[in-house]
């Protein structure tokens, strides 16, 4: 997948924060975070 790539993902959560406020995903590698593998997604409905 390209850098400026899109992932779809279909998970299920029995609970889950306002829209409007993220989670965080990441690599513990701390110089992958400037490749991506550091950042936020939102949960909706």
């Amino acid at each position: 997948m390209n850098a400026d790539g899109e992932v779809v993902i279909a998970a299920r959560f029995d609970t889950y924060p306002a829209e409007d406020i993220p989670y965080l995903f990441h690599c513990h590698i701390l110089d992958h975070e400037d490749l991506d593998m550091m950042g936020q997604y939102r949960i909706v409905r």
